[in-house]
């Protein structure tokens, strides 16, 4: 059996040789196991020659051959620190640079992009200085920000990872917030500054807007404060008005109904009154009456009788 590798530079190396392959297989102990690690492509051929005895000895060759290829579906990189060793994250800041391992994956497709940060009246923005491909083991030194992209040819998945190399404090800016450069000049058009370890420091105008901002939501909390203590004590002084007046009412009831069983009583008391007035005067009126009758009666009396007489 004959094993042959073709690498992914196209370079065919030595084949492997396993001789007499079908009696070695049918032992044991015999090393008959192939094993195979690289990405690339594989050619097996498998020769044996079989005897026939019954004619005088007569031999036939055969051959099985087949070929394949091994790929790794990944689509990753990996970048280490040239000064420390370290691996790098997306967006990692180093000054000393990076180097590019592929971890033997052979078959994918990575491209390098470098532009240096150029400051001007507006703002910053990135110059592009280079854009090639790259290959494992590559190293990059020169500062500026690197753009690393990887795309696998059989599986299309696409990997990009960015790093800034040097030490200026944008950088590290960049690296912590994770911003882009606009975004980050828009936080600089503003008044932010950055430390010397990349961190934004706010404006102090920034931050006396904010203390304004606190000290006014304190004063409206407590003007509401005292409007919600206001609304409640004008509705527990109307409350207790209104049982005091309630009080006074039940308290004022019992006078006010003496006064009316009292009015009551001087009203049942004046009505026999009026009948008994009443009788006496008519009984007075009927008196004068019949004493002014009786009286002219008299003097009609007297009359006749002088008349009669004719004395007087």
């Amino acid at each position: 059996m004959i094993i042959r590798f073709t690498d992914f530079e196209g370079v065919k190396h030595n084949p492997i040789i396993y001789t007499d392959f079908l009696a070695a297989n049918a032992t044991t102990g015999a090393d008959t196991q192939a094993v195979l690690f690289e990405e690339g492509d594989y050619e097996v051929a498998l020769n044996y020659t079989i005897k026939d005895t019954k004619v005088l000895g007569k031999e036939y060759d055969y051959r099985i051959a087949f070929k394949f290829s091994i790929r790794n579906g990944n689509t990753m990189f990996f970048p280490f620190d040239l000064g420390t060793g370290a691996e790098l994250r997306d967006k990692a800041v180093t000054e000393n640079g990076f180097m590019i391992d592929m971890a033997k994956s052979r078959y994918l497709n990575i491209d390098v992009e470098r532009s240096v940060l150029v400051e001007n009246s507006t703002g910053h923005t990135m110059d592009v200085r280079f854009n090639r491909p790259a290959k494992d083991g590559d190293k990059y030194s020169d500062e500026g920000i690197y753009v690393v992209s990887v795309t696998n040819q059989y599986t299309n998945e696409h990997t990009t990872k960015t790093f800034y190399v040097g030490s200026n404090p944008y950088y590290y800016a960049l690296s912590k917030s994770g911003m882009d450069i606009s975004g980050l000049d828009d936080l600089i058009s503003q008044g932010y500054t950055i430390s010397e370890d990349g961190s934004l420091m706010a404006p102090v105008v920034q931050e006396s807007i904010l203390e304004d901002n606190i000290v006014d939501n304190e004063n409206a909390n407590t003007i509401q404060e005292i409007q919600e203590d206001t609304v409640e004590s004008k509705e527990e002084f109307l409350s207790d008005e209104k049982d005091l007046v309630l009080d006074e009412k039940i308290d004022a009831k019992p006078e006010a109904q003496e006064v009316v069983e009292n009015e009551a009583t001087i009203n049942n008391t004046k009505l026999p009154i009026v009948p008994i007035c009443l009788a006496i005067t008519f009984i007075l009126v009927v008196g004068f009456m019949l004493a002014k009758n009786k009286a002219s009666k008299t003097i009609s009396v007297t009359v006749d009788v002088e008349e009669d007489t004719g004395d007087k």
